[in-house]
């Protein structure tokens, strides 16, 4: 489900970690539009999928997600991907 969103929105995946509560996914991107638009796909397939599992009817995800811009220097992409790796 996140290889097909992240194919039908052109953003690129770097790092992903899944807790038992939420999930750390570590992305490149043009524009924010673009996060957005992954977001809305991905939470949509996996709640379908969820839904069709466990025979579960309403929303799945009460809360939406929340972006943390990183900058292009190398020294502030490393110190994110050991926190998520930590």
């Amino acid at each position: 489900m996140l290889a097909y969103s992240q194919a039908k929105t052109g953003l690129r995946i770097c790092y992903a970690t899944f807790l038992s509560t939420h999930a750390h996914i570590l992305i490149r991107t043009k524009n924010a539009e673009q996060v957005a638009n992954f977001f809305c796909l991905a939470n949509s397939q996996i709640a379908k999928k969820v839904q069709r599992l466990v025979d579960w009817t309403g929303g799945i995800f009460a809360d939406g997600y929340t972006m943390i811009a990183i900058t292009d220097e190398p020294q502030a992409q490393e110190e994110r991907l050991r926190y998520l790796m930590s």
